[in-house]
């Protein structure tokens, strides 16, 4: 089966503000996070320490790079989603062709799948050299291929880097708007593999532990993606926006409504009983959904009141991503 590209009308590709512009932007966001995390991580401790003497290490390379090659799949899925998340915010009928900005969108998926395909290989890696304090340069391939295939951490990131590439390499053959949403089902499903073998997955009330985690994680992903997709991939198309804008309004109130209830279904789990209520975390949990409340309710009202006089200018734009950013 042969491929093609779909070529957009020519006043889309030739728009001079179209995709090379947004390069710089998103290099600039990537060294901004990574220098945000090195600076939390050498305000917070989180750094390398020194080994303790008859202790095993797994050295600098692990040290450093393992929060980073975290904090670098984090930003590489959130820029697979917000391509893919703006074919349903923009599209009229799902059997449409690609055109457009969608098309440029899918488009940069890509690239951006491939490296969080290869961002979760490395991570993985660096998983095995953390849990089993073995520096990089010691590892043996049979030792990481058997962690891979036998340990949960491992067959985790295994599968999210093995579905990350399906999608890096299936969207090349998308050309519809049927397409693309398939593609969004399974960039969302990649996410969930490690939050299966985390803190949740070995705590009381596994089963509801579990089932929260994942809802709170990917109704995040989608609010975040959204708000990444109006700004990356639609703030230069007045009328687009308009449209995207509305439809990520209902989006991101579904979103904020599962991200909320989520989290107090899993500090429950954690708090376990009304007996425990007075203790510090519940307290502190509590005092987390009234803010969470009122946040909420002040984003709806702003979000409310910038549809009412129409989405589709910078500051209409900024005003609604304060408010969910809030």
């Amino acid at each position: 089966m042969t491929t093609h590209e779909p070529t957009a009308p020519a006043s889309e590709v030739d728009d001079p503000r179209g995709g090379p512009q947004r390069g710089p932007v998103v290099l600039a966001a990537v060294l901004a996070a990574v220098g945000a995390l090195i600076v939390l991580l050498l305000a917070g401790g989180g750094a390398p320490q020194e080994p303790i003497p008859g202790l095993p290490d797994p050295g600098r390379v692990t040290g450093w790079g393992l929060p980073l090659s975290r904090l670098a799949a984090d930003l590489l899925a959130v820029g697979v989603l917000a391509g893919l998340l703006v074919v349903p915010l923009t599209m009229r009928r799902p059997g449409d062709d690609l055109t457009g900005r969608a098309l440029r969108a899918t488009g940069a998926v890509r690239w951006l799948a491939a490296g969080w395909a290869a961002t979760a290989l490395v991570q993985a890696v660096l998983t095995y050299s953390d849990q089993f304090a073995v520096p990089v340069s010691r590892m043996t391939f049979r030792e990481v291929s058997g962690f891979l295939r036998t340990v949960d951490q491992g067959q985790a990131l295994l599968v999210q880097a093995l579905m990350a590439a399906v999608v890096a390499v299936a969207v090349r053959w998308v050309l519809t708007s049927r397409g693309a949403l398939v593609l969004l089902v399974l960039a969302l499903a990649a996410v969930t593999p490690p939050l299966l073998t985390g803190h949740a997955a070995s705590s009381g009330s596994h089963d509801t532990a579990i089932v929260a985690i994942l809802v709170h994680v990917l109704a995040a992903v989608v609010w975040v993606g959204g708000l990444v997709a109006l700004w990356w991939h639609l703030a230069l198309d007045r009328s687009l926006q308009e449209r995207a804008v509305r439809r990520f309004a209902a989006v991101a109130t579904w979103c904020f409504a599962l991200t909320a209830a989520s989290g107090v279904v899993s500090a429950w789990v954690r708090i376990g009983s009304f007996d425990e209520l007075d203790s510090a975390y519940a307290v502190g949990a509590l005092v987390k959904v009234t803010v969470l409340g009122v946040i909420g309710l002040l984003a709806l009202r702003v979000r409310r009141a910038v549809i009412s006089r129409g989405p589709g200018s910078w500051r209409s734009l900024a005003a609604i991503t304060a408010g969910e950013g809030c």
